[in-house]
């Protein structure tokens, strides 16, 4: 059996709504959910909040970078991110 994706989307009150195997897929479903929802790795660690961080939908690349920075911890430096 599989494991369950490790990005997590969350409505804004709180509500864990889906699991995506890639960021981007959380930012396009985040984007719909609003202001205020939220990407995270796993489910404690957020990686974006609508809204605050920007909005998903001008660029899901772009939100993408920022969870994939957020999850390794690391220094804002996107040359070993893959896009």
């Amino acid at each position: 059996m599989a494991a369950s994706p490790i990005w997590k989307v969350y409505s804004r009150s709180g509500l864990y709504v889906a699991a995506c195997v890639e960021p981007e897929g959380g930012a396009v479903l985040m984007a719909l959910y609003g202001e205020g929802s939220t990407i995270r790795h796993g489910h404690r660690v957020v990686c974006w909040t609508e809204g605050k961080d920007g909005e998903a939908a001008a660029s899901y690349d772009e939100c993408a970078k920022q969870c994939l920075r957020v999850s390794r911890g690391g220094p804002e430096d996107d040359n070993d991110i893959p896009f």
